[in-house]
């Protein structure tokens, strides 16, 4: 199954050569950096869920409650490696058919679905936000087996190459740093696969595991940018580690026997409080665990031939101590709230937010924005521009 993967093609070659040798195996809207309230809520965990027919892009809560679709296609398309937008309101993943996989995105209820890279004759995977939403980071397989990264506009625009490097080298799985200032990836050399460092231009290469002995791959950063997450594979086990961005302190989480293997794609929550990753034996299942490895936890315990792989958090802005139910984009928009308690977070542009029932919480963004409260004892909290509130109290967080 982890050939058929198409979020890491260029892995899938490696782990044929070396690590399988082993015997292991929203309405849409860009975020910006003027986004006046901070990212740092936890909302859905995505994930790639493959019934043995199709693979399909899916929910569930932080508990592991309230399982249910959300990307699907029909017949032999399969979607998988979701990333969630900055701001928690769209999403990219990987949509492959045979012998091609493309980066797209769409709206959180699936609507607006649109292909970035369509590209018939390359294979494109593992796409990842930057923190300001503006570009996507993944990688591409390019003449065969060459794979580089590359990075395009959130419209899939301007796609550049940054690393371009022959063969036998290969990067593949990368990931930005919390101020998008370094990317963490993984690199192939011929014999050995480690975790590297680099510029969000390309420049200063760095290798943080150099490790003789084991496949180093997968990692990501923790939502401070203190900490990567990655995943080592060595003779008779596969584990998920940690350690600080700079390489110092790996430690091992999971510390699992030879009998379960944790697989690819660990990842941070958006608050940083847990770790998301599959465990790859059979079923294949998603779990989460405490960043010091304790409290493992199985999230969606299903039976085979289910397999749920891929996992990733949805960060959502806070309007003071609550987290969004409703997220703006950063043009002028018009907000509708529902009948319940809505929370409500416009970012920059001129909007216009109008509750309906409940008791809200409407934060306004950058720009003239207008607030109208409807049934029920609204608060309304201005941001940057001049901005007007009618039926609802002024107030601060």
């Amino acid at each position: 199954m982890l050939g058929r993967h198409p979020k890491r093609p260029a892995y899938a070659r490696i782990a044929a050569a070396s690590v399988l040798s082993l015997a292991l195996l929203l309405t849409i809207g860009v975020a910006t950096s003027e986004a006046a309230f901070p990212v740092s809520a936890n909302g859905k965990i995505a994930y790639a869920r493959d019934d043995g027919v199709t693979r399909d892009i899916w929910t569930i809560n932080q508990d592991g409650s309230g399982a249910a679709p959300l990307i699907t296609s029909p017949g032999s398309t399969d979607e998988s490696a979701p990333a969630f937008s900055p701001l928690g309101n769209r999403i990219a993943f990987v949509r492959s058919e045979p012998g091609n996989s493309d980066i797209w995105i769409a709206n959180l209820d699936g609507s607006g679905a649109s292909n970035l890279t369509n590209t018939p004759s390359e294979i494109e995977a593992a796409p990842a936000f930057s923190p300001d939403g503006r570009t996507i980071l993944f990688e591409r397989t390019l003449n065969g087996p060459q794979g580089d990264l590359f990075q395009m506009n959130v419209d899939g625009s301007n796609q550049v190459n940054l690393t371009n490097t022959p063969l036998p080298i290969q990067e593949f799985l990368p990931d930005y740093s919390a101020d998008g200032s370094k990317i963490v990836f993984s690199r192939y050399d011929g014999s050995q696969t480690d975790v590297y460092t680099m510029g969000a231009d390309g420049s200063g290469l760095v290798n943080l595991t150099k490790t003789a002995t084991a496949f180093d791959f997968d990692p990501a950063f923790s939502p401070d940018g203190s900490r990567i997450v990655f995943v080592k594979a060595e003779a008779t086990s596969c584990d998920v580690w940690a350690m600080n961005a700079d390489g110092s302190g790996p430690v091992n989480l999971t510390n699992t026997p030879t009998s379960q293997n944790e697989g690819c794609d660990p990842s941070y929550s958006s608050d940083g409080t847990k770790i998301v990753y599959p465990v790859l034996d059979p079923p294949a299942d998603v779990f989460s665990m405490n960043p010091d490895g304790s409290a493992q936890t199985n999230l969606t315990n299903t039976a085979v031939p289910i397999r749920e792989t891929d996992p990733t958090s949805q960060p959502l802005p806070r309007c003071g101590k609550r987290a969004a139910t409703i997220v703006g984009d950063d043009g002028p928009e018009v907000l509708l709230g529902t009948k319940g308690r809505d929370v409500v977070v416009a970012n920059a542009g001129n909007d216009v937010v109008k509750g309906k029932g409940g008791r809200d919480l409407i934060c306004l963004g950058k720009g003239k924005d207008k607030a109208i409260g409807g049934k029920g004892r609204d608060k309304c909290v201005g941001g940057p521009g001049k901005d007007k509130a009618k039926g609802c109290e002024k107030g601060k967080l």
